[in-house]
């Protein structure tokens, strides 16, 4: 089962570092663009860092992000179809995977800890190498924050 594991610092550059952490610890084995690090700066600018990959069926995970990060960090209901069954499967697969995570305790979480001058690192892991993760990351300090996104993610 993968799930969201989002970890949030009080200040711009440590997602950064703890994002080359976890590129580094390739017992891991985490696929490419299921890292993606969000810095706000003291303006509240945000900058996304994320790097692409194909998925399976030839969706990138950059869609993911997209759609993800739409719609914790903005109020995107203007942007979004008024239906998923209007969007390609494979749009429709990662926005209802979105609805999900952005219609429960996650995104109001988020909101709150990604305040000016922060920054977090996003990642898309299995279920069972999150342990293994905290206990790397642990000397970064922050907040740390998870939620399933099941099957529909790869």
């Amino acid at each position: 089962m993968t799930s969201l594991v989002a970890l949030v610092f009080p200040d711009e550059t440590t997602a950064s570092a703890a994002a080359e952490d976890v590129r580094s610890m390739s017992d891991l084995m985490f696929r490419k663009g299921a890292i993606a690090v969000i810095s706000r700066d003291v303006e509240g600018t945000f900058s996304v860092m994320t790097s692409y990959s194909e998925a399976s069926g030839g969706v990138s995970r950059s869609l993911a992000w997209t759609l993800l990060f739409g719609e914790l960090l903005f109020d995107s209901a203007d942007l979004r179809p008024r239906s998923l069954p209007e969007l390609r499967p494979d749009f429709r697969r990662y926005g209802s995977v979105v609805q999900d995570v952005a219609s429960g305790a996650f995104k109001p979480e988020v909101r709150e800890l990604l305040q000016p001058g922060s920054s977090a690192v996003f990642l898309m892991v299995d279920e069972s190498l999150i342990p293994r993760l905290f206990a790397q990351l642990n000397r970064f300090g922050g907040a740390a924050l998870q939620v399933q996104l099941g099957e529909a993610i790869p």
